[in-house]
């Protein structure tokens, strides 16, 4: 995957909550399960290479937690409203609207199209789900390493 910083223009050193609360609420779906992408790929980076556990400081992983948070709520928000969307566009309503404009055949091709962008929808839906469970096991796996780390320390 290619990285693409005008998709994702986190530093993570100066993360604010809001401030990032604010920006992922304008990103599209799309957008919001690429950058949950990436931070499953820094948290997979990070939890198999030990050196990085060991030198990790407890506010990185917090800064990690927060934003994997940020961006969770930001997806569930477009989640339902790609949702939402999807449904009022395959309903009857949408149809009654568009009876007089086009033709029974160019409303046939409305309705494959619309069931393809359903089906992309759905999927980047799920793919954001998975994603999300594997990032939080990620971020679990790499708590109890540090608390580990911690516990050794101080021993």
């Amino acid at each position: 995957m290619t990285r693409h910083h005008s998709d994702f223009p986190i530093n993570l050193s100066r993360l604010g909550e809001s401030d990032l609360r604010q920006r992922a609420t304008a990103w599209s779906l799309d957008r919001i399960v690429r950058a949950l992408g990436r931070v499953e790929a820094s948290l997979a980076r990070i939890a198999e290479r030990p050196g990085l556990v060991v030198c990790m400081t407890r506010a990185r992983k917090r800064r990690l937690a927060i934003l994997l948070e940020d961006l969770e709520l930001a997806f569930l928000d477009a989640a339902k409203h790609a949702a939402w969307l999807e449904t009022a566009l395959m309903g009857e309503a949408g149809h009654q609207e568009l009876t007089g404009v086009l033709s029974e055949d160019e409303w046939q091709v409305l309705g494959s199209y619309r069931r393809e962008r359903l089906a992309e929808g759905l999927f980047m839906i799920q793919e954001g789900r998975r994603i999300l469970a594997k990032s939080k096991g990620l971020l679990a796996h790499l708590d109890a390493r540090l608390r580990d780390r911690d516990l050794r320390r101080g021993a």
